[in-house]
């Protein structure tokens, strides 16, 4: 019964760790994305990938990179990596409150 209970404390620490991180980190992948986004517009544009996209997969690894570097002792099992290549398939959107 402990063991559950110091499991359960570990993942809302965990949690909360990965906002208040995630937060700080979205104030500078946002904009580093929308430019990445705006210079390579044609080739975005081909593969049909939208800045909403864009930023969704870097959202996606910004989460595994976290998870898997400095909250690594809070997560038994981490997000994947997305592959750049299945950016058109990312339906995960930055929303305008997660960086606040």
């Amino acid at each position: 019964m402990c063991e559950s209970r110091e499991h359960g404390l570990k993942l809302i620490i965990g949690g909360f760790l990965l906002l208040m991180i995630r937060g700080f980190a979205l104030w500078i992948l946002v904009p580093l994305g929308f430019i990445w986004w705006v210079i390579a517009w044609l080739h975005w544009h081909r593969k049909h990938v939208g800045l909403g996209q864009l930023l969704g997969w870097m959202d996606l690894n910004l989460i595994a990179l976290i998870q898997r570097s400095v909250l690594r002792p809070f997560w038994p099992r981490s997000q994947p990596w997305v592959r750049l290549a299945r950016v058109p398939e990312v339906t995960h959107r930055v929303r305008r409150l997660d960086p606040a």
